[in-house]
């Protein structure tokens, strides 16, 4: 009877099943919260001049990539990622411009909405939208 080869095959499975691998969370709360989300665009177009997203890491790590979902009027959306090192609990606010609007007037866009879809953290886990 091989009894410590069997002890020592099941200690090695044990070990493997407690190791911590940095793999797609996924749930219905995101670990980031958007505070402010605005779309502006010039006057005659529908087209998005730029974004603005104040969000905030509500997870007790880094967060340094977050992909956002941005719609506006209806009918149009963009996807749009933030890059860096956002602190634990720190609220951030980043402008994206795409172009300058040759209107005199910018219409802020009242419908804008966005939604964390991804957010990668400083470990190499990810949380995923559902």
């Amino acid at each position: 009877m091989y009894i410590p080869a069997a002890r020592a095959a099941l200690t090695g499975a044990l070990a493997l099943l407690s190791c911590t691998l940095p793999v797609a969370a996924q749930g219905d709360d995101p670990p980031v919260s958007v505070d402010r989300c605005t779309v502006w665009s010039g006057l005659a177009s529908t087209d998005a001049a730029s974004f603005e997203i104040a969000f905030r890491n509500d997870r007790a790590i880094t967060a340094t990539a977050i992909d956002f979902a941005i719609s506006w009027d209806g009918a149009h959306a963009e996807t749009v990622r933030d890059a860096g090192r956002f602190a634990p609990h720190a609220t951030i606010a980043h402008r994206f411009v795409r172009y300058v609007p040759t209107s005199l007037y910018v219409y802020d866009h009242p419908s804008a909405r966005c939604r964390v879809t991804r957010v990668r953290f400083a470990d190499g886990h990810t949380w995923e939208a559902a």
